[in-house]
Protein backbone atom coordinates (compact mmCIF):
# COMPACT_ATOMS: atom_id res chain seq x y z
CA UNK A 1 0.00 0.00 0.00
CA UNK A 2 2.90 2.33 1.05
CA UNK A 3 4.15 1.61 -2.45
CA UNK A 4 1.09 2.66 -4.38
CA UNK A 5 0.87 6.21 -2.65
CA UNK A 6 4.93 6.68 -3.25
CA UNK A 7 4.37 6.12 -6.56
CA UNK A 8 1.61 8.11 -6.86
CA UNK A 9 3.02 11.26 -5.25
CA UNK A 10 6.12 11.05 -7.63
CA UNK A 11 3.64 10.61 -10.67
CA UNK A 12 1.63 13.66 -9.68
CA UNK A 13 4.93 15.68 -8.72
CA UNK A 14 6.82 14.64 -12.29
CA UNK A 15 3.01 16.24 -13.51
CA UNK A 16 3.65 19.30 -12.03
CA UNK A 17 7.43 19.70 -13.11
CA UNK A 18 6.33 18.88 -16.69
CA UNK A 19 3.28 21.10 -17.18
CA UNK A 20 5.55 23.87 -15.58
CA UNK A 21 7.88 23.81 -17.88
CA UNK A 22 5.22 23.53 -21.00
CA UNK A 23 4.14 26.77 -19.42
CA UNK A 24 7.72 28.72 -19.19
CA UNK A 25 8.66 27.40 -22.77
CA UNK A 26 5.67 25.58 -24.61
CA UNK A 27 5.17 28.63 -26.87
CA UNK A 28 7.74 30.71 -27.67
CA UNK A 29 5.17 33.05 -29.89
CA UNK A 30 3.29 34.44 -26.97
CA UNK A 31 6.15 36.25 -25.77
CA UNK A 32 8.11 37.14 -28.58
CA UNK A 33 8.99 40.81 -28.59
CA UNK A 34 6.49 43.28 -30.56
CA UNK A 35 5.20 46.93 -30.45
CA UNK A 36 1.97 45.83 -29.14
CA UNK A 37 0.21 48.76 -27.01
CA UNK A 38 0.46 47.19 -23.65
CA UNK A 39 4.49 46.90 -24.40
CA UNK A 40 5.02 50.22 -25.55
CA UNK A 41 2.66 51.30 -22.46
CA UNK A 42 4.94 49.00 -19.93
CA UNK A 43 8.46 50.13 -21.49
CA UNK A 44 7.33 53.71 -21.56
CA UNK A 45 6.31 54.20 -17.86
CA UNK A 46 9.57 52.82 -16.97
CA UNK A 47 11.18 55.38 -18.55
CA UNK A 48 9.75 58.85 -19.06
CA UNK A 49 6.45 60.58 -20.72
CA UNK A 50 5.97 59.68 -24.26
CA UNK A 51 5.06 61.24 -27.62
CA UNK A 52 3.88 59.55 -31.01
CA UNK A 53 4.94 61.10 -33.87
CA UNK A 54 2.08 62.80 -36.12
CA UNK A 55 1.28 64.07 -39.19
CA UNK A 56 -0.85 68.18 -38.65
CA UNK A 57 -1.13 71.79 -39.16
CA UNK A 58 1.22 73.88 -37.48
CA UNK A 59 1.22 77.54 -37.35
CA UNK A 60 3.76 80.06 -35.78
CA UNK A 61 1.46 82.78 -34.29
CA UNK A 62 4.12 85.61 -33.14
CA UNK A 63 3.17 88.70 -30.67
CA UNK A 64 3.95 92.21 -29.76
CA UNK A 65 3.08 94.94 -27.65
CA UNK A 66 0.99 97.21 -29.32
CA UNK A 67 -0.78 100.62 -28.49
CA UNK A 68 -4.09 102.54 -29.64
CA UNK A 69 -3.25 106.06 -31.44
CA UNK A 70 -5.69 108.35 -32.38
CA UNK A 71 -5.53 110.58 -35.51
CA UNK A 72 -5.41 114.59 -35.92
CA UNK A 73 -9.31 115.76 -36.28
CA UNK A 74 -11.05 112.32 -34.96
CA UNK A 75 -12.92 114.30 -32.34
CA UNK A 76 -16.88 114.66 -32.94
CA UNK A 77 -17.52 118.12 -31.00
CA UNK A 78 -21.42 118.76 -30.28
CA UNK A 79 -22.52 122.24 -29.62
CA UNK A 80 -25.44 124.01 -28.97
CA UNK A 81 -26.23 127.24 -27.26
CA UNK A 82 -28.80 127.31 -24.26
CA UNK A 83 -31.30 130.11 -23.53
CA UNK A 84 -32.75 130.79 -20.06
CA UNK A 85 -36.79 128.87 -21.09
CA UNK A 86 -34.81 125.75 -22.73
CA UNK A 87 -35.07 122.48 -21.42
CA UNK A 88 -32.17 120.38 -22.01
CA UNK A 89 -31.86 116.36 -21.39
CA UNK A 90 -28.74 114.25 -21.77
CA UNK A 91 -28.83 111.19 -23.17
CA UNK A 92 -25.39 109.56 -23.03
CA UNK A 93 -22.28 109.59 -20.51
CA UNK A 94 -18.91 109.96 -20.61
CA UNK A 95 -17.10 106.80 -21.76
CA UNK A 96 -20.29 105.54 -23.31
CA UNK A 97 -20.34 103.68 -26.91
CA UNK A 98 -21.81 105.16 -29.16
CA UNK A 99 -23.36 104.10 -32.35
CA UNK A 100 -24.53 106.09 -35.19
CA UNK A 101 -28.14 107.10 -35.18
CA UNK A 102 -28.26 106.85 -30.86
CA UNK A 103 -30.18 110.00 -29.51
CA UNK A 104 -27.35 112.53 -28.14
CA UNK A 105 -29.26 114.87 -25.82
CA UNK A 106 -33.00 116.50 -26.04
CA UNK A 107 -33.79 120.42 -26.45
CA UNK A 108 -37.20 121.59 -26.06
CA UNK A 109 -38.78 118.26 -26.88
CA UNK A 110 -36.49 117.72 -30.37
CA UNK A 111 -34.28 114.57 -30.29
CA UNK A 112 -30.93 115.04 -31.77
CA UNK A 113 -28.98 111.96 -33.03
CA UNK A 114 -24.72 110.55 -33.04
CA UNK A 115 -23.70 111.04 -36.31
CA UNK A 116 -21.08 108.29 -36.53
CA UNK A 117 -19.56 105.36 -34.10
CA UNK A 118 -17.27 106.32 -31.68
CA UNK A 119 -17.11 107.02 -27.67
CA UNK A 120 -18.31 109.46 -25.06
CA UNK A 121 -15.04 111.96 -24.37
CA UNK A 122 -16.79 114.76 -22.66
CA UNK A 123 -20.19 115.54 -21.61
CA UNK A 124 -19.91 120.20 -20.55
CA UNK A 125 -23.29 121.93 -19.69
CA UNK A 126 -23.19 125.09 -18.35
CA UNK A 127 -25.98 128.17 -18.20
CA UNK A 128 -25.14 129.07 -22.13
CA UNK A 129 -24.31 126.12 -23.51
CA UNK A 130 -23.78 122.48 -24.15
CA UNK A 131 -20.58 120.30 -25.41
CA UNK A 132 -20.16 116.74 -25.62
CA UNK A 133 -17.34 115.55 -27.07
CA UNK A 134 -17.02 112.05 -28.97
CA UNK A 135 -13.94 110.73 -30.27
CA UNK A 136 -15.16 109.04 -33.86
CA UNK A 137 -13.43 105.19 -33.86
CA UNK A 138 -13.12 105.18 -37.40
CA UNK A 139 -9.76 107.58 -36.81
CA UNK A 140 -7.86 105.54 -34.57
CA UNK A 141 -4.88 102.77 -35.25
CA UNK A 142 -2.81 100.25 -33.90
CA UNK A 143 0.94 100.91 -33.12
CA UNK A 144 3.56 98.49 -32.85
CA UNK A 145 6.98 97.49 -33.25
CA UNK A 146 7.75 94.82 -34.93
CA UNK A 147 11.19 92.82 -35.64
CA UNK A 148 12.27 93.68 -39.43
CA UNK A 149 12.28 89.81 -40.47
CA UNK A 150 9.21 89.34 -40.29
CA UNK A 151 8.11 92.30 -42.00
CA UNK A 152 10.19 91.05 -45.13
CA UNK A 153 8.62 87.50 -44.61
CA UNK A 154 5.02 88.57 -44.65
CA UNK A 155 2.68 88.19 -42.26
CA UNK A 156 -0.88 87.57 -42.42
CA UNK A 157 -4.16 86.90 -40.30
CA UNK A 158 -3.51 89.84 -38.23
CA UNK A 159 -5.48 90.91 -35.09
CA UNK A 160 -5.39 93.03 -31.64
CA UNK A 161 -6.48 92.07 -27.94
CA UNK A 162 -7.13 95.02 -26.03
CA UNK A 163 -9.34 97.48 -25.20
CA UNK A 164 -12.87 97.05 -23.80
CA UNK A 165 -13.64 93.71 -22.40
CA UNK A 166 -10.45 92.67 -24.17
CA UNK A 167 -11.98 93.07 -27.68
CA UNK A 168 -10.44 90.44 -30.28
CA UNK A 169 -10.04 92.25 -33.33
CA UNK A 170 -9.16 92.07 -36.96
CA UNK A 171 -6.36 93.93 -38.51
CA UNK A 172 -5.38 95.22 -41.62
CA UNK A 173 -1.45 97.03 -42.51
CA UNK A 174 -1.86 100.30 -42.72
CA UNK A 175 1.91 101.68 -43.03
CA UNK A 176 5.76 100.56 -42.48
CA UNK A 177 8.30 102.84 -41.47
CA UNK A 178 10.77 103.72 -43.83
CA UNK A 179 13.49 103.83 -41.24
CA UNK A 180 13.89 100.90 -38.74
CA UNK A 181 15.08 101.47 -35.31
CA UNK A 182 17.75 98.79 -34.54
CA UNK A 183 16.16 95.72 -35.51
CA UNK A 184 12.56 96.48 -35.40
CA UNK A 185 9.94 98.98 -37.20
CA UNK A 186 7.32 101.23 -36.33
CA UNK A 187 3.74 99.38 -37.90
CA UNK A 188 0.87 100.69 -37.85
CA UNK A 189 -2.52 98.88 -38.56
CA UNK A 190 -6.14 100.32 -39.16
CA UNK A 191 -9.00 98.53 -37.52
CA UNK A 192 -11.12 96.15 -39.76
CA UNK A 193 -13.97 96.28 -37.71
CA UNK A 194 -16.94 99.19 -37.08
CA UNK A 195 -17.87 98.26 -33.67
CA UNK A 196 -14.15 98.22 -32.69
CA UNK A 197 -14.50 101.18 -29.17
CA UNK A 198 -11.06 101.79 -27.33
CA UNK A 199 -9.68 104.85 -25.76
CA UNK A 200 -6.12 106.39 -27.31
CA UNK A 201 -3.37 105.00 -25.33
CA UNK A 202 -4.76 101.72 -24.44
CA UNK A 203 -2.37 98.65 -24.49
CA UNK A 204 -2.48 95.28 -25.90
CA UNK A 205 -1.01 92.60 -28.44
CA UNK A 206 -0.75 92.12 -31.85
CA UNK A 207 -1.07 88.76 -33.30
CA UNK A 208 0.33 87.74 -36.31
CA UNK A 209 0.52 84.21 -38.03
CA UNK A 210 4.02 84.47 -39.68
CA UNK A 211 4.19 80.72 -41.33
CA UNK A 212 2.00 77.65 -41.75
CA UNK A 213 2.48 74.40 -42.77
CA UNK A 214 -0.03 71.97 -43.19
CA UNK A 215 0.21 67.69 -42.92
CA UNK A 216 3.61 67.69 -41.55
CA UNK A 217 5.36 65.69 -38.95
CA UNK A 218 5.17 67.82 -35.41
CA UNK A 219 6.14 67.22 -31.69
CA UNK A 220 5.98 68.90 -28.31
CA UNK A 221 9.26 71.12 -28.42
CA UNK A 222 9.75 69.51 -24.40
CA UNK A 223 10.39 66.31 -26.45
CA UNK A 224 13.14 68.22 -28.36
CA UNK A 225 16.79 68.30 -26.87
CA UNK A 226 18.86 71.25 -27.24
CA UNK A 227 22.70 70.32 -27.48
CA UNK A 228 23.87 73.23 -29.11
CA UNK A 229 23.07 76.37 -31.73
CA UNK A 230 20.87 74.42 -34.55
CA UNK A 231 22.03 70.78 -33.06
CA UNK A 232 18.62 68.91 -32.12
CA UNK A 233 17.99 65.69 -31.04
CA UNK A 234 15.12 63.35 -29.97
CA UNK A 235 15.07 59.88 -27.87
CA UNK A 236 13.17 57.13 -29.54
CA UNK A 237 11.71 53.88 -28.06
CA UNK A 238 13.84 51.18 -30.42
CA UNK A 239 13.23 47.97 -30.07
CA UNK A 240 12.52 48.78 -25.90
CA UNK A 241 15.51 50.65 -25.59
CA UNK A 242 15.90 54.41 -25.14
CA UNK A 243 17.83 55.59 -28.48
CA UNK A 244 19.05 59.12 -29.02
CA UNK A 245 18.89 60.78 -32.30
CA UNK A 246 19.64 63.85 -34.33
CA UNK A 247 16.58 65.59 -36.07
CA UNK A 248 15.82 68.41 -38.18
CA UNK A 249 13.60 71.38 -37.25
CA UNK A 250 10.99 73.68 -39.48
CA UNK A 251 8.97 75.87 -38.02
CA UNK A 252 7.58 76.61 -34.28
CA UNK A 253 5.21 78.35 -32.39
CA UNK A 254 4.06 78.01 -28.43
CA UNK A 255 3.34 73.80 -27.83
CA UNK A 256 4.72 72.03 -30.82
CA UNK A 257 7.30 71.78 -33.69
CA UNK A 258 7.93 70.67 -37.53
CA UNK A 259 10.35 68.22 -37.89
CA UNK A 260 11.84 67.64 -40.98
CA UNK A 261 13.75 65.36 -40.83
CA UNK A 262 15.05 62.11 -38.55
CA UNK A 263 11.65 60.72 -37.26
CA UNK A 264 9.16 59.20 -39.12
CA UNK A 265 5.00 59.11 -38.45
CA UNK A 266 4.21 56.74 -35.44
CA UNK A 267 7.87 56.93 -33.96
CA UNK A 268 7.67 57.10 -30.12
CA UNK A 269 9.66 60.11 -28.62
CA UNK A 270 10.83 59.81 -25.04
CA UNK A 271 10.30 63.26 -23.00
CA UNK A 272 14.11 64.21 -22.02
CA UNK A 273 14.52 65.82 -18.52
CA UNK A 274 13.75 69.19 -18.32
CA UNK A 275 16.49 71.26 -17.92
CA UNK A 276 17.94 70.31 -21.47
CA UNK A 277 14.63 70.54 -23.71
CA UNK A 278 13.78 72.93 -26.34
CA UNK A 279 10.66 74.52 -24.43
CA UNK A 280 13.15 75.71 -21.54
CA UNK A 281 15.99 76.81 -23.94
CA UNK A 282 13.37 79.36 -25.52
CA UNK A 283 12.22 80.50 -22.56
CA UNK A 284 15.74 81.35 -20.96
CA UNK A 285 16.51 83.09 -24.47
CA UNK A 286 13.51 85.25 -24.39
CA UNK A 287 14.34 86.07 -20.59
CA UNK A 288 17.88 87.01 -21.48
Amino acid sequence: MKKIVFCISMALIVMVCVWSLVLMYGNDQEYEFSFDENLIADVSEQLTDTYVVERADISNVQEWNACVVMEEHAEQIYQTGIEENDEISISVSVGETLKAGMELYRMNGESFYVKENGICLAVNLTKNELEIRILDTRNLYIEAYLPVFYINKGISQLSFNGGFGEQTICLQLKGIDANAVGNTVRVTFSVDQDDFFCFPGTEGIVQACVDTRENVLIAPLESIICMEERDYRVYCLLNGEKTLKSVELGIMNDIYVEITGGVTEGDILIYPEEDINLRTYLLQEEGE
